[in-house]
């Protein structure tokens, strides 16, 4: 039978949470270091650029695995992150082609070095088998490992495309939808919105993304 905890214990718990500054602070708060975290978006509207933009913030507070599992690691990728200006310098942000789950969550067995804090799966269309009860399970070793697993889904008639993005939208702590070339962001955190090109993203928004910045 689990435990059960007095609202008194509750408070007094201590739980690990990223000490974002800035930008980070305002749009996430200080989020907990592990569970699910979901991005999405129309194809053409910026989620490889966007989650990498997101990579390059993270990565000041985090180790981080991007598995590159839709598009690999190609030209397309490359001027991706030409564009985002990633800090090429950085030696804690690695990518990967696809890799299933098990071999991904074979990095976090005992004894093994360098694991990675943040692992971003790009993207769940390439993981069609995963089901609900899997998620789940994603879930819940993402917590007894103490990482975040920022998980990318297309996104059909405004919502997460396909029965895995659908619940992990659900379990998610942090939401983040791909629009105009901006992140939104919601779920457990204050929110708000992160321009990915301001120029194009103003044409897109209007004035609006000014307002909210």
């Amino acid at each position: 039978m689990p435990r059960t905890f007095s609202a008194k214990s509750i408070l007094k718990m201590k739980f690990s949470t990223f000490p974002f500054k800035g930008l980070l602070k305002k749009v996430f708060g200080t989020p907990s270091t592990c569970g699910l975290w979901l991005l999405f978006g129309k194809d053409k509207n910026g989620k490889t650029s966007g989650t990498l933009l997101l990579c390059d913030l993270l990565i000041k507070y985090a180790r981080i695995l991007y598995v590159s599992a839709e598009e690999g690691i190609e030209t397309e990728f490359q001027d991706a992150l030409r564009r985002i200006q990633i800090d090429y310098s950085n030696p804690y942000l690695h990518f990967v082609e696809y890799e299933s789950i098990e071999e991904i969550k074979n990095r976090f067995e005992k004894g093994k070095r360098n694991k990675p804090d943040i692992v971003v799966l790009d993207n769940l269309t390439m993981y069609r088998e995963l089901t609900a009860k899997d998620i789940i399970e994603l879930d819940r070793f993402a917590k007894q490992q103490g990482i975040i697993i920022i998980c990318l889904a297309h996104e059909e008639r405004n919502e997460p495309y396909g029965s895995a993005a659908k619940m992990v939208k659900k379990l998610a702590k942090v939401i983040i939808r791909v629009k105009g070339l901006t992140l939104i962001v919601s779920g457990r955190v204050p929110g708000g919105n992160i321009v990915i090109n301001e120029e194009k993203a103003c044409l897109y928004h209007g004035m609006e993304i000014i307002e909210n910045k």
